[in-house]
């Protein structure tokens, strides 16, 4: 559930920055910066995950990889799109 709950978080964060600045007017691309934001949000949790809450670190790469890689791979294909 802690998953789906971040993939969510992170869908909903990169559709704030990718058209949030196009909606004001900014020719800005936001879903770039999205990337490395996210990148940071989902390393720092899994280092939480694994230091306070006592998860182990297999479980946490497994966890990482659709965190970081479900939001990541629609903004990279958001950067790209034709």
């Amino acid at each position: 559930m802690h998953i789906l709950m971040l993939v969510g978080l992170g869908v909903a964060m990169l559709a704030v920055m990718h058209f949030g600045p196009r909606a004001a007017g900014l020719a800005f691309n936001g879903a770039w910066y999205f990337i490395w934001l996210w990148l940071v949000i989902s390393i720092a949790n899994g280092i939480y995950g694994h230091l306070r809450v006592g998860i182990p670190l297999i479980n946490e790469i497994a966890a990482f990889l659709p965190i970081f890689g479900i939001p990541a791979a629609l903004a990279w294909w958001l950067m790209y799109r034709g």
